[in-house]
């Protein structure tokens, strides 16, 4: 799958409407963007960059299948590490 050039689509509607990032949590959306397949986890993604987040459950699984996105493992549920 082409990740980084959905994320390129994803970055020119920011721009199109002005918007600094988007904050996605639709395991779905997730796994189309970033790969991702486990069932916790936020993407955060700027103009310049995404991060992904998750909880320390998915830590070998997040590092494995997400290439095109920093990834952050924390002690807390995924949407608390995003919101921190």
């Amino acid at each position: 799958m082409d990740y980084k050039a959905r994320q390129q689509r994803l970055r020119k509607r920011l721009d199109d409407l002005n918007l600094d990032a988007l904050f996605i949590t639709h395991l779905p959306n997730i796994r189309y963007l970033c790969g991702f397949t486990g069932s916790a986890g936020v993407l955060v993604l700027t103009r310049s960059r995404a991060v992904f987040f998750t909880d320390g459950r998915y830590t070998d699984q997040a590092r494995t299948e997400v290439t095109v996105a920093k990834t952050v493992v924390g002690k807390q549920n995924a949407f608390m590490e995003a919101t921190k």
